[in-house]
């Protein structure tokens, strides 16, 4: 296999998304999603004070409107929770540190592995007593169909040697005052004598486990410990804005402000994409 050009950190003007998203406007920001949750959320908090007074009548509105807010509240959270600026935010790091961070990793071997799960579907019944308003109880059956996990299995492929492909760091993230760093990695063998190894490796454990039960699936995943896909880098921490940490983050998404706050954040820095590439042998 020919051997990868090595692979250095690109400034980007502006953030490109890729198609693994699932709409077309988070193509072009990840912060829109977080934009319709907080609308939702007010649009609930709007409904909540019209179900308790002027459809107070209807018995179910007023639960129905303590649901939409809690349900609300709690999607736009998870989101603000588990956001790419809450990430970038979380692994803030000064610029000697992303450079000692590359380095670090850089020297990590790869983990490849094969794992796999081997199921069957069954169907089971339940009997369910329910009263009426006449205080007569009636019994009623109901069928569902359960997925049932019976074996699953994880193995390492093992290789005698590897190198990194990386590149290095370019020296001009250091001229940046605040720098979002998008880590990507991909790998793959030395030679031919490895790629056949490695197939062989898919093809033994396939066999030995496809047959334990109805049915079988299986992935193969490529690691690298300590590996974190989103930091931002600053260059003198000592000298950032006081309102640019995670805790104020958290804060202004409390109060349902976090697209406010994510927009500064954006106007803030630029982008950077760092790929680390490792490569495997098996002699």
């Amino acid at each position: 296999m020919a051997e990868d050009q090595p692979l250095v950190v690109q400034i980007q003007s502006n953030r490109v998304y890729d198609d693994r998203v699932f709409c077309c406007c988070c193509r072009r920001s990840p912060h829109v999603r977080c934009l319709i949750f907080t609308f939702l959320v007010v649009g609930s908090l709007i409904y909540l004070p019209i179900a308790l007074t002027v459809l107070s009548s209807v018995a179910w509105c007023d639960i129905a409107a303590y649901c939409a807010v809690g349900v609300t509240y709690l999607t736009y959270f998870i989101d603000c929770a588990f956001g790419i600026t809450s990430r970038h935010l979380w692994f803030m790091r000064d610029v000697e540190s992303v450079f000692d961070y590359v380095i670090r990793i850089k020297s990590v071997p790869p983990r490849l592995s094969i794992h796999c799960e081997c199921y069957h579907y069954e169907t089971r019944t339940k009997y369910i007593t329910e009263r009426d308003s006449q205080g007569n109880t009636h019994t009623r059956t109901e069928t569902e169909t359960v997925k049932v996990t019976t074996y699953t299995e994880t193995e390492n492929f093992s290789y005698d040697r590897w190198d990194d492909q990386s590149g290095d760091l370019t020296t001009e993230i250091a001229s940046r005052r605040y720098i979002k760093v998008d880590y990507e990695k991909t790998w793959h063998c030395g030679d031919s004598h490895t790629e056949h190894a490695w197939q062989r490796f898919q093809d033994v454990f396939n066999a030995r486990n496809q047959n334990r039960d109805t049915h079988y699936s299986w992935f193969t995943s490529y690691s690298i410990d300590g590996l974190h896909d989103h930091m931002l880098s600053v260059t003198d921490l000592s000298k950032k804005s006081p309102m640019l940490a995670w805790r104020w983050y958290f804060l202004f998404s409390l109060v349902l402000l976090s697209y406010p706050y994510r927009m500064w954040v954006e106007g803030l820095a630029d982008y950077a994409k760092f790929t680390f590439s490792k490569r495997v042998f098996v002699n």
